[in-house]
């Protein structure tokens, strides 16, 4: 466990069964973020502010809440496949074997619909950028999450040409009206950022 374990500050932790620690030899495992004694004290000052903010019964109430509202665009657009998660961390799949192309120019759409009308930054992920992975901050209010379910219904309501009644409409039915078939993938799009700013 690393990263936000101190806030930021570098330090990790490893939790597994007493009977496998016990295994390790005094010295035998260490890195960059092995403890000392300031990382330790941001770890106890977040794990205060864990407890005494309910930032654990938030992601509890906050991934319900992420989780349904995706299960009800689920229920309404085809194109969306699967959806799954565990607290905060939720994943809308548009994967589809039959056509990965459309898939991932789906999800490129979508992501930059979120971006352009909603504001909202969604992230791409998966071997074929055809999923997008939900992973909010722990004091994400309900709000927030409701504006990024709104952001999500509009794109897909915009690119899949849901009617106005919200009928149910078939993957593919009216077609994306995405940019050319030779969008690039967000891995694509990474690295030309890179080349371009780097």
């Amino acid at each position: 466990m690393a990263k936000g374990i101190a806030s930021g500050f570098p330090l990790s932790a490893i939790g597994a069964r007493a009977e496998l620690m016990e295994r390790w030899t005094e010295g035998s495992h260490g890195g960059t973020y092995g403890g000392n004694p300031i990382g330790c004290a941001a770890a106890l000052a977040t794990i205060d502010v864990i407890r005494s903010d309910g930032l654990v019964e938030n992601a509890r109430e906050r991934g319900l809440q992420l989780l349904e509202g995706l299960m009800q665009l689920k229920e309404r657009f085809c194109a969306l496949r699967r959806v799954r998660g565990l607290g905060l961390m939720a994943a809308a799949d548009f994967h589809d074997a039959g056509d990965l192309d459309g898939a991932r120019r789906l999800t490129a759409g979508v992501i930059d619909h979120c971006r352009e009308h909603s504001h909202v930054l969604l992230l791409p992920v998966g071997p074929w950028d055809a999923v997008i992975r939900f992973m909010p901050a722990l004091v994400v209010s309900p709000a927030e999450i409701e504006r990024c379910l709104d952001a999500l219904r509009c794109a897909l309501d915009d690119l899949t040409g849901v009617s106005a009644n919200g009928d149910r409409v078939p993957a593919g039915a009216v077609g994306f009206p995405l940019p050319g078939d030779d969008i690039p993938t967000t891995r694509e799009h990474r690295r030309r950022s890179l080349s371009l700013h780097g």
